[in-house]
Formats: C-alpha cells, sequence, structure tokens
C-alpha cells in the first residue's frame, strides 16, 4: 500500500459486491452581449457558415463559464463565455449577459446548441449561437439531470408541487405522477426534497421525514416508478444532520447516489445529536457549523431498493461538515464512486474490502488537493497549479484536458474574485491561461466545486439539428421570452 494512502475503519467486507467493480456507477449527478473582460475575445461561429468562418469540428472541445462584468468598478452584469480549443489555439467570447445571473444558477447541460440550465427556479434555454434566452418552465423546485433529460418537483401557482420529466433532446415534457403531492411527500418533511436518477431512468428515489411519530432526523426511502408513475414507500429509513442557521433549518435528509439501478449507497448520520449550529467566530480552517456534542459520527451504507436491506460498509472520518456535506462525487472512467469530505477532501469508496481510502484523483489522471492555506492541482506526477483557492474544477469526458479557477489573494469586487481560467491538455502537456477575471463567488447554500461555473461541450451538442418526434404522452415545449416582456 502507498505510504500516503490512508485506510479508514473497516465494519463489513462485503462479499456480494464483488461484481460491484464492473457494475455501472453513480449517475450524471443558466440578454445577449459582448462585454470584453477577458484575455481573449475573438469572434467564431457555431455552425458551418457559408463563409466558411470557423466551421464546426468534431475534433474541437468547448466549455463554458459564467463572469461578472465590472464597470468602474461595479459588477453590472454577469456573462457566459464559450471558449473553443482547437489544435492551433483557444478562442472566446461571451454568449449571453444579464444583471446577477450567478446568484442561484445551475447549469445543466448543452443539447442542439442550446444550453440548458436553472435559473432561480425557472427552467431556460439558452441559444449559443444567437444568445436568445427562452423560459421553459417555472416553479422548479428540486431536480437532476441525466442524459439529456431532466427530472424535476414543478410548483404549479397556488398549487403542491408535482413531478415532471423534461427532454432536451425532443423538447417536449409529461407529468410522471397523477398522485397528490402530499401522499408522496408528508407535509413533515418540511421541504421538496433532493431527487436522484437511477442509471437506467427507472426510478426516483429522494428521502423525506414522516408525518407520524418518527424522531425528526430519521428520513425514509421512497421511489417512484418514471414509466408508470407509481409510488413505494421502504422500510429503509436513514439518521440525517440537520443545519440550524441564520435563517432556519435545512434539513435536506442524508446524502445519497445510485451505485447501479439497483443499489443506493448513502450516508448515514449515527451521531446522538444530529444538529450543527451556526458558529459565531469562524477561524481559518474552521466549518461555519459545528455539532452540539462534538464531531458527527457519519457511516457510508448500501442499500438493495428491492428488498429495502440496508448494510453499512464503513464508518467516514470525523469532521465538521458544512451544509450539503459530504457529498457523492460523480464517478469517471474507473466507475467507483468517491466521497468528498469537506476540508478532509476526497475518498474512494473501496466496495471489495469495505473501506474507505484517501484518494485525490477526479479522472483521466487529474488529481486536486485541498489544503488549510492553499490548493493544488496535479496531472500524474506533474504539479499544474496552486492558489489561496481552487474553486472550480472540471475535467473533459475524454480525461484527456482539465479546466480551472484559480484565485488569488486579492479583495472581493461585490461577492466576485478575480480569478484566472486555465486550461491544461494531456496531447500538449501545455498549461494556458484563458482569462483573468472578475468571477462570481455567491451561487447558493448548496453550490459546490465540480459542480457549476465550468461546463463541458462537444461539438457534436452544438449542432443543431432537426427535432424527434415526442414520445406518446408527451408535449413539447411552450417557449417564452427569458426574462418575462423581452
Amino acid at each position: 500500500m502507498n505510504a500516503n494512502t490512508k485506510t479508514i475503519m473497516n465494519i463489513s467486507v462485503l462479499t456480494f459486491l464483488l461484481m460491484a467493480a464492473s457494475s455501472r456507477c453513480f449517475a450524471e449527478m443558466t440578454e445577449g452581449g459582448n462585454s470584453t473582460n477577458g484575455q481573449y475575445d475573438l469572434q467564431f461561429e457555431l455552425s458551418d457558415a457559408a463563409s466558411g468562418a470557423n466551421p464546426l469540428s468534431d475534433r474541437d472541445e468547448y466549455f463554458i463559464y459564467l463572469r461578472s462584468d465590472p464597470v468602474g468598478g461595479t459588477a453590472v452584469t454577469d456573462s457566459l463565455v464559450l471558449v473553443r480549443l482547437t489544435q492551433d489555439g483557444l478562442e472566446s467570447r461571451p454568449v449571453y449577459s444579464r444583471n446577477n445571473l450567478h446568484i442561484d444558477w445551475h447549469p445543466l447541460g448543452v443539447c442542439h446548441g442550446k444550453l440548458y440550465g436553472v435559473k432561480l427556479g425557472v427552467l431556460v434555454s439558452i441559444d449559443l449561437e444567437t444568445g436568445a434566452a427562452r423560459e421553459l418552465d417555472q416553479g422548479i423546485e428540486s431536480f437532476v439531470w441525466l442524459d439529456r433529460r431532466l427530472y424535476a418537483f414543478v410548483r404549479q401557482p397556488g398549487g403542491d408541487p408535482l413531478l415532471r420529466a423534461y427532454d432536451a433532446n425532443a423538447e417536449a415534457y409529461r407529468d410522471i405522477s397523477s398522485r397528490a403531492y402530499s401522499e408522496i411527500v408528508p407535509s413533515k418533511s418540511g421541504g421538496v426534497p433532493p431527487l436522484q436518477i437511477s442509471p437506467d431512468h427507472k426510478w426516483l428515489a429522494y428521502f423525506c421525514r414522516s408525518n407520524s411519530f418518527i424522531p425528526s432526523h430519521m428520513y425514509q426511502l421512497r421511489m417512484i416508478a418514471v414509466e408508470a408513475g407509481t409510488f413505494k414507500a421502504s422500510e429503509t429509513w436513514v439518521g440525517a444532520r440537520e443545519f440550524i442557521t441564520g435563517g432556519g433549518e435545512i434539513a435536506d435528509g442524508p446524502p445519497f447516489g445510485w451505485l447501479d439501478s439497483r443499489t443506493l449507497l448513502v450516508v448515514r448520520d449515527a451521531s446522538r445529536n444530529h444538529r450543527s449550529m451556526m458558529r459565531v467566530n469562524v477561524k481559518p480552517g474552521q466549518s461555519r457549523y459545528a455539532a452540539e456534542d462534538g464531531l458527527p459520527e457519519m457511516i457510508l451504507a448500501r442499500v438493495d431498493i428491492d428488498s429495502g436491506r440496508m448494510t453499512d460498509i464503513a464508518r467516514l472520518p470525523q469532521f465538521d461538515p458544512e451544509i450539503g456535506e459530504p457529498f457523492f462525487r460523480v464517478a469517471h472512467e474507473d466507475k467507483v464512486p468517491r466521497l468528498a469530505l469537506g476540508r478532509l477532501g476526497q475518498y474512494r469508496v473501496d466496495l471489495l474490502e469495505g473501506r474507505l481510502v484517501e484518494d485525490a484523483g477526479i479522472g483521466g489522471g487529474y488529481s486536486y488537493r485541498r489544503g488549510n492555506f492553499a490548493e493544488g492541482l496535479f496531472f500524474k506526477v506533474s504539479f499544474l497549479d496552486r492558489g489561496r483557492a481552487i474553486p472550480e474544477v472540471a475535467v473533459s469526458p475524454d480525461g484527456r484536458k482539465v479546466v480551472w479557477q484559480v484565485r488569488p489573494h486579492r479583495q472581493p469586487l461585490q461577492g466576485s474574485y478575480e480569478s484566472k481560467i486555465r486550461v491544461h491538455e494531456v496531447r500538449s502537456g501545455e498549461t494556458r491561461t484563458v482569462a483573468t477575471e472578475w468571477i462570481p463567488g455567491a451561487w447558493d447554500d448548496r453550490h459546490r466545486s465540480f459542480e457549476g461555473n465550468l461546463l463541458w461541450i462537444s461539438a457534436r451538442d452544438l449542432k443543431p439539428s432537426s427535432l424527434i418526434n415526442p414520445p406518446a404522452g408527451w408535449s413539447r415545449f411552450s417557449p417564452q421570452p427569458y426574462p418575462a416582456g423581452n
């Protein structure tokens, strides 16, 4: 074993998981403008124009990021910037601008040249060639995106939420379940629970509280069949941490994710007290929250959705979690699940041995390491970058490129930070600075590094194509100008 590898206490060796290493792992877990603020601002077309200027190439890759556009020291608007990587270099241009775009903005993915995202509960599509933005639906409260499909609890005007599916490929939607919301999410839950979709798109899973006399920190696993819309409540109950903030309670239930289409991994809280209170004075390197009776005791477990049986795998190392921590990282090419444990960094789940192992890998030979005063990015044994913070990192789908945001020691500009957007390619071995930008630092309480500002896009995703006919029971989108009145 590598001397730098730390093994966490083994609870049980799961012999029935011997085949798990070959199974599919976790499912994939926002007005036009031409502001010029970056190092590059070259214009290019997204379609094969008759002029022949910069036609799309399947060998080119793209990514998109969000920046603030300061005027006289004030961040006036935010812009989405599209960057194109070619064999000869890179090009970039802003494609969409709006005031405060970064607030509660969740980019999802690109299909047929349109970027889909959720902004303050509104499902939006943005044409990356024209910059035209359209509202597709509103009232989105909890959602999960996988393989160009979005599944969401959608609150109706004056009513309860319903469960809806959206298909970006067909530009269509349908309601999944006609069951009353109070039946599938008890009122005691206090909010719309986070969703996870199985890799085969057959089951939506979520955890929620019960209206019965069950302790408030206990959450029940519930499932909805996507095609039939049928609902079932499991006998699986899991303890979860609650966060008491200055604005009230945040209780999203336990962190969980799909291991395969029949199995969930979940982190249960086995502490005597399940509340973390906001600290008044936060010291450097310290979490904003602290458990009332010491560090929480959390255990990683496996749940079989057919039987509801839950089996412990390993204890997590103790740490003070922030809101949304720990969380499962999307598995990369090795199909092995990983857990991010706040300031402790990332751990790989060794299902065969029933243990957690420190593992900084983020895909394709790249690794990311956290420290109390600096964060570093590496390719194999080669150092790429270090900074006070590297809040965003994204490895390309083929594992041959990585793009990241590195933040130096600079004071914020109304919540934004002057940062460098940098990219590394395995082919050339070069690290290049794309731009020096003011990057918004405020998202929402559930925003997490690796899941926000930087999004890789393929040339295939950018090519417009004819819409496919939606399946029976699906309705076409009815796009409206966004924001309303435009």
